[in-house]
């Protein structure tokens, strides 16, 4: 009987995050899911516990190095490897113009989105070298390839995932690790739809169609070259 694979899901509570919870473990997956939001995270955790996945639930902030860490490590604890991570945490404001975006607001989206990355990839990095084996796959955005006024810093830290991803797949490709930004257009999200009330549904990527692609860029037969940005939208 093989081991069955494990994958640790950012923002794990709505979303793109929620879907990919419930897409890895009803495929096989044990799960950890990070999220900021413990009422949230603990009714997600019991949803797949009654379908008799193994899940483990982290409160924590992707801002904070100490509640990351702390993910990785109890990950290791409970399942004993990490077979992949999913680089999903983010956070968007409306559109703002720059002059008119705070401070607090502007550190809030790349600590959040783009910093979030770093921590948890450099975490995550010693527990796969040993294996040979691992995939981190980051979530960018359309928006992390051309800019769109009034979302500066939304469009800096999605940028930042595409440069983040090419780097580190450089450094960890002799040790089997795969890197690889996944860049989605727009998704029926609470999210999405505050931004862009405008849009309409039918136009939109639905949560669970990005968590199938994340799913199939996990499978350690996928052809994805490590460091590629994949894209996947509808019309937005």
């Amino acid at each position: 009987m093989s081991t069955p694979r494990v994958a640790i899901i950012t923002g794990a509570t709505r979303g793109v995050g929620r879907a990919c919870a419930r897409t890895f473990s009803a495929t096989g997956y044990n799960v950890t899911l990070f999220g900021r939001n413990s009422d949230l995270l603990n009714k997600i955790v019991e949803e797949i516990k009654e379908r008799s996945g193994r899940v483990l639930g982290v409160k924590g902030d992707v801002r904070n190095p100490s509640d990351v860490r702390d993910a990785v490590e109890k990950t290791l604890r409970n399942f004993g490897h990490i077979d992949v991570l999913v680089n999903n945490a983010g956070v968007g404001y409306g559109l703002i113009p720059l002059t008119e975006f705070s401070d607090k607001q502007w550190h809030e989206t790349i600590d959040t989105n783009l910093t979030g990355v770093y921590y948890f990839t450099k975490a995550v990095i010693p527990a796969m070298k040993p294996r040979r084996s691992g995939i981190i796959i980051n979530i960018s955005s359309g928006a992390g390839r051309h800019g769109i006024g009034g979302l500066s810093a939304y469009c800096a830290s999605k940028f930042g995932v595409i440069g983040l991803t090419e780097s580190v797949a450089e450094e960890v490709k002799q040790y089997g690790i795969k890197v690889v930004a996944l860049c989605p257009g727009g998704i029926n999200t609470e999210m999405h739809r505050a931004i862009f009330p405008e849009h309409e549904p039918e136009g939109l990527l639905t949560p669970e169609e990005v968590a199938q692609k994340i799913l199939s860029l996990s499978d350690p037969d996928d052809g994805t070259r490590s460091g590629t940005s994949v894209h996947i939208h509808k019309r937005y």
